[in-house]
């Protein structure tokens, strides 16, 4: 999905950026302009990039200029998707955080654990919009 101004690669935000917020985003980073947001602790540990391993493929490192890296919020005001990662606890949270900060035709994914986190998203974003999970997403671009 290109950016609406133009743009070929379209803008990716990892929110919650730990073990797998970062996988997520470092294989996705071959194909859209990714923003990690975490923690410092975390992003301290990715100035060097990332080698992404494990599902028994080969190991792939991603250069730290193929990342963007924050620990604000702010950082999801221009993605045209956020992945939502962080701990099922925090998702309430991390719903707030993101309701002022989103673009309106920004689409919100639960990367999470849990069956119901796709909901309490949806019901902390302002307008009724439509937060997926995971596994809803890829059901739904199967479809015919």
């Amino acid at each position: 999905m290109p950016h609406p101004t133009g743009d070929q690669r379209p803008r990716i935000a990892v929110f919650g950026a730990g073990s797998i917020g970062c996988y997520l985003g470092g294989h996705l980073a071959q194909h859209a302009d990714v923003t990690l947001i975490g923690r410092p602790s975390v992003l301290d540990g990715l100035h060097d990039g990332m080698t992404l391993s494990g599902g028994g493929r080969p190991a792939v490192h991603v250069t730290r200029d193929r990342l963007k890296l924050s620990t604000e919020p702010d950082a999801v005001a221009d993605a045209d998707c956020v992945l939502v990662t962080v701990k099922s606890a925090a998702t309430v949270s991390a719903g707030r955080e993101l309701a002022g900060r989103l673009r309106r035709d920004a689409v919100v994914v639960s990367f999470q654990n849990g069956l119901h986190n796709a909901r309490l998203l949806r019901d902390e974003l302002p307008g009724g919009r439509r937060s997926w999970s995971g596994p809803e997403l890829l059901h739904a671009l199967r479809r015919p």
